[in-house]
């Protein structure tokens, strides 16, 4: 048989499975950046890219396929299968048996093994910083588990089927029982079984699972080897004209799609961004051509206006009047008009009659992935926070409150420093670690000479992470790594917390306490707790999330009762927020750390103070502003080096009007996630996903959910607001990279149980 009747068989078949992936991608890409009038340069860009990779391929399996002996070819092995499980009733017993051996052999060691991996890897995730010698690590475990089932598996199987063998030469009538088909059937129907209930027990991991890739690029497979391997067995006399036009016309053709695909900024955003293959299929044909290592390449959409110089690429913060293009907008930002402040936003004014004291107690409580559109006293219909309302009604109330960013990793620590993710000193692992040169809230505090505690939950609080600076008591609670999420952490920790104030942190203490709670329900998982009101049918898991933010807002109940009835109750102030919110699904993603939606951001900030009343504040304001408030409210003036970022709300909280002022979110670049900007000036708000070089534009007023891009539509607010974006991270922000040998630990030493 011809070599090129090869090439051609797989290329075409490679060509007509690309269509189809790519088909579906498009057709599975998310609705935000894919749908609308943009939808079929999406769909030709998709089928293109999968074309030029089915083509390929295709064209060196085609070139391979020759060479192989007949049994390793696709009709080879499929015949071998068949002959093995459908052997005829005269066929030997012998391969009969060692046949039943092989599935039971190799199906036993897969399970051994793969369960043994997975393990090994968790413990060694919660363990190994460095990604690379994580991932070396993993490799040469797999490799001595292969080795090992290999070396295991030859006489496993040759004395499993002999047994066999001997078993059905003296029991006849159980042959069928030792059918390779029955063998298969069971270790088929086995690991079904054995993945539904995986399934089961992970379903919130499923569900965020993102297996549009995985799907496309099967069904271009399948296409391939099982239409190759027909088309080259029952085509001998193709021409070779036919050969050479598949083989020059599908390539420009699947060309030509993908450059229409590519040719508006809409479009080549949706491919970058809201596709599943086709955006992995860009980042690994753009990759070869990053010759900076920025992320970026020139190439294909990928935006980087000099590939010498990693600090030159969209989205990189501009140096104003420097005649440099750094984020490669096709021009450089303006100078500073004259006296312009950089770098810190200023402080609110402070007139007016002093709210707290510089003996006031400090509570800060944290309650991880909690929106506050699921909290009554925010207007949601379901009951499902009592003691948070409670606290609101004699609190202080900001409506509009935005964390800093979308995971608990870049939002906390931002938080507890008041300045952005980017700012701080931290090495490049998803599971951040931060250096000692940040200065937290709590080491200002203990510097004046506060007692400070904290009882956060999850094993990211480790001590090595650098979150406990500061802190003379530092207990975090957690279990296994496998276990953190599925296990409820309100009721150990408030118990925790409480045996802490009755001990520890007395009413009649000479010093004065700083003490943070972090509550790590609902976090998916989302478990049951017996004896907590349930909503809905209980089998959604938004209405699991709404049962878990009961069940925490219960004990949070619990330490504020406590609280009240203690003899300093009137010096104790009390700080309720989160470090982000969570998604159901509204922009295509689940759980969070995936984008930057108001459901993402949008957290409640509950501020009481002793003698100031209720009210509230529809002024969108920053978690980072937490600081400088509480600062102010204990009236300390921390050092000018401390580079706070955040204004203080304490004008608000004595009754003045609150002045807006822009807001900014963002996830630095991480090893799971592109990085990310929002900036709000109510009521526009604007995106930014490195990934893909892409901007939104969103009108709250009118649009608070986030469901209409008028950033193509709306040029002017647009330009505006970008521009706006450029100037903030400019002007205002000192962004800086991960650095490996960050010095990561600094006094004082928490204690860690």
């Amino acid at each position: 048989m011809r070599p090129t009747l090869h090439v051609f068989a797989f290329a075409l078949c490679g060509l007509i499975g690309g269509l189809v992936a790519g088909g579906y991608d498009a057709f599975a890409a998310t609705t935000d950046a894919g749908g609308g009038g943009a939808f079929l340069r999406l769909l030709s860009g998709a089928a293109g890219a999968h074309a030029l990779l089915g083509l390929v391929v295709g064209s060196i399996c085609g070139l391979l396929a020759p060479g192989l002996p007949e049994t390793l070819s696709v009709v080879g092995l499929l015949t071998t299968v068949r002959r093995r499980f459908w052997p005829g009733a005269d066929g030997p017993l012998q391969e009969r048996a060692f046949t039943v051996a092989t599935v039971v052999t190799v199906f036993g060691l897969f399970v051994v093994s793969f369960t043994a991996l997975t393990r090994f890897a968790e413990v060694a995730l919660s363990r190994i910083q460095s990604a690379t010698l994580l991932a070396l690590l993993v490799t040469v475990a797999t490799l001595l588990a292969a080795t090992g089932g290999i070396a295991v598996a030859a006489p496993l199987r040759a004395v499993m089927g002999r047994a066999i063998e001997r078993f059905v030469r003296r029991f006849p009538r159980l042959s069928p029982v030792f059918h390779p088909l029955t063998a298969l059937a069971v270790v088929g129907l086995s690991g079904a079984l054995r993945f539904f209930a995986w399934r089961s027990r992970e379903a919130e991991t499923w569900d965020a699972l993102d297996l549009r890739a995985p799907a496309a690029l099967a069904l271009l497979a399948a296409a391939m080897f099982g239409l190759g391997a027909w088309l080259s067995r029952r085509a001998p006399d193709v021409r070779r004209v036919h050969v050479f036009g598949v083989l020059l016309a599908g390539p420009a053709l699947a060309s030509a799609a993908l450059a229409w695909g590519l040719g508006t900024e809409h479009s080549l955003n949706a491919l970058g961004t809201a596709t599943g293959s086709t955006r992995l299929i860009l980042k690994a044909v753009r990759a070869p051509f990053d010759r900076d290592g920025d992320g970026f390449a020139a190439i294909l959409g990928g935006g980087d206006c000099d590939d010498t110089e990693a600090g030159i690429r969209p989205g990189a913060v501009e140096v104003p009047g420097n005649g440099r293009d750094e984020d490669c907008d096709g021009v450089d930002a303006p100078p500073r008009p004259a006296g312009t402040p950089g770098g810190k936003r200023a402080p609110a004014e402070s007139d007016g009659p002093p709210v707290g004291g510089e003996r006031f107690n400090l509570v800060l409580i944290t309650v991880d992935s909690l929106r506050v559109d699921h909290l009554k006293y925010a207007g949601y219909t379901r009951e499902t926070s009592p003691a948070i309302d409670a606290l609101a009604a004699e609190s202080v109330v900001f409506t509009r409150a935005y964390s800093t960013s979308s995971k608990t990793p870049t939002a906390m620590p931002s938080l507890l420093t008041g300045r952005y993710p980017g700012e701080l000193l931290r090495d490049g692992e998803h599971f951040t670690t931060y250096g000692a040169e940040n200065v937290f809230l709590a080491e200002i505090l203990h510097e004046k000479g506060y007692a400070t505690s904290a009882y956060p939950s999850h094993w990211y609080f480790l001590a090595r992470y650098g979150l406990g600076q500061g802190f003379e008591t530092w207990q975090p609670y957690m279990v296994s790594e496998r276990k953190m999420e599925k296990v409820p952490t309100a009721e150990p920790v408030v118990v925790a917390v409480l045996k802490h104030l009755e001990n520890v942190l007395t009413p009649n203490s000479e010093r004065p306490f700083f003490l943070w709670v972090h509550l790590l329900d609902p976090h998916k998982n989302y478990i049951d707790h017996e004896g907590v009101p349930t909503f809905g049918d209980a089998a959604e898991p938004i209405d699991r999330y709404d049962h878990e933010i009961r069940y925490v807002d219960t004990w949070i109940g619990q330490l504020l009762d406590t609280l009240r009835k203690r003899a300093d109750w009137n010096r104790t102030s009390v700080v309720l927020t989160s470090d982000h919110g969570e998604a159901f699904g509204e922009h295509g993603y689940k759980y969070h750390g995936f984008g930057l939606h108001e459901h993402q951001l949008r957290v409640p900030l509950i501020v009481r103070i002793p003698e100031v009343f209720h009210r509230a504040i529809d002024v969108p304001v920053s978690l980072v502003d937490v600081v400088p408030t509480v600062l102010e409210l204990l009236r300390i003036t921390p050092d000018a080096a401390v580079g706070l970022r955040g204004r203080s709300l304490v004008p608000a909280l004595r009754g003045s009007e609150l002045t807006a002022v822009p807001v900014y979110a963002e996830t630095p670049r991480g090893p799971y996630n592109p990085e990310r900007a929002a900036y709000l000036e109510a009521p526009w708000k604007l995106l930014w996903d490195a990934e893909g070089d892409l901007y939104q534009l969103f009108d709250l007023a009118d649009d608070p959910a986030e469901k209409r891009d008028r950033y193509r539509s709306d040029p002017e607010p647009a330009l505006r607001m970008r521009a706006a974006l450029e100037r903030f991270r400019a002007e205002h922000l000192s962004l800086r990279g991960p650095v490996a040998d960050a010095p990561l630990s600094g006094p004082p030493t928490p204690h860690e149980p």
